[in-house]
This record gives structure tokens, C-alpha cells and sequence, in this order.
């Protein structure tokens, strides 16, 4: 469980980044979007 747990974390904490960076010049609603989803 624990293992699932941190792969989940990755997981979101990677979306976020490549969000930031594919999408710099509307990063900030795209991060609102993908935090609600998460």
C-alpha cells in the first residue's frame, strides 16, 4: 500500500511539472486544473 502511495505521488508530481512546462504561458490555470483532478 505504501508502495502505491508514493507511485501515485510521483505520478501526480510529474503531471504537474510537464504541465508547467509544455504550457508556460497558461501554466497557472492548467495547474488549478490538473490539482482539482488529482
Amino acid at each position: 500500500m505504501e508502495k502505491f502511495r508514493q507511485d501515485r505521488l510521483n505520478y501526480r508530481t510529474v503531471t504537474v511539472t510537464v504541465a508547467i512546462t509544455t504550457n508556460s504561458g497558461d501554466s497557472s490555470s492548467q495547474l488549478t486544473k490538473i490539482t482539482q483532478s488529482a
